[in-house]
């Protein structure tokens, strides 16, 4: 590419200067210095004068030959130097402008919209027997807990009850937060008030096993563990059948007493 460029400059310059000198009178030539290098001979044909464009050819080989010899090394031979052939970058391949992927492609299905309606989410219902998280399950354990109290197994009673009691005070509290939370939300008044009733019936049995643990520790001679109890079950119930019961078996294990009135 560096000798076209070269070569393309050389005859542009040999052009415009044989173009000067063959505009000047042969006085000012003879002044100017000597004449162009000799027209080689097979460039011109024999008894004919040469043109100006066999003479600028050759004005142009004589200049390309003496600006493109080969230059010497430094010990004195021709040709390319090895350190500076070494030293030399080599051009990268251009990389292509787009690289070919490898590998299978993955093939995507295409969407298609299903005429039919999707099927209906099944969900546990609370009252399910077989749901361990819904009321109907934890009244099924609290009538388990009673018989065996009911056939004095005290100790399995105590078992079953406390683990049922304490699952019992876990959901009610968690219903009740859920009522709080969606009761707030206008969109979900409705769903609020179920969690309400649901709160209200675990509470119910909440209570049923609170009072019967009372009894059971009525019944072991544990007053300080009945009393804890039964005194959660006035709070909750002060006016109701099983509130009273509980606070009149307060009376007879000696916690509280009842007033008499004289006249």
């Amino acid at each position: 590419m560096r000798s076209v460029k070269l070569a393309a400059t050389l005859g542009v310059v040999a052009t415009a200067v044989l173009g000067l000198l063959w505009a000047l009178p042969p006085v000012v030539q003879a002044q100017i210095g000597p004449q162009p290098a000799p027209v080689k001979e097979s460039l011109i044909k024999p008894g004919e004068k040469p043109n100006f464009e066999t003479v600028k050819e050759t004005v142009k080989e004589s200049l390309k030959k003496m600006f493109l010899a080969p230059v010497p090394n430094a010990d004195g031979t021709m040709g390319e130097d090895p350190e500076a052939a070494a030293k030399k970058p080599s051009m990268p391949k251009s990389p292509p402008l787009l690289t070919p992927q490898t590998g299978p492609e993955a093939e995507i299905a295409e969407p298609e919209i299903s005429e039919e309606s999707p099927p209906p989410v099944k969900l546990v219902q609370v009252d399910n027997p077989s749901n361990a998280l819904g009321f109907r399950h934890a009244e099924n354990r609290l009538k388990a807990c009673v018989d065996l109290m009911s056939n004095e197994k005290y100790e399995a009673a105590d078992t079953c009850l406390t683990t049922v009691r304490r699952w019992l005070v876990d959901a009610t509290e968690g219903h009740i937060n859920l009522y709080k939370t969606l009761n707030k939300v206008p969109s979900a008044r409705a769903q609020a008030e179920l969690e309400k009733q649901l709160a209200l019936k675990f509470a119910t049995l909440r209570d049923q096993a609170l009072f019967r643990s009372g009894q059971l520790y009525v019944i072991k001679n544990e007053p300080q563990k009945a009393t804890r109890e039964l005194v959660e079950v006035v709070k909750s119930q002060p006016r109701s059948d099983m509130g009273v019961k509980a606070y009149e078996m307060l009376q007879s294990i000696g916690f509280t007493e009842k007033l008499q009135l004289v006249e």
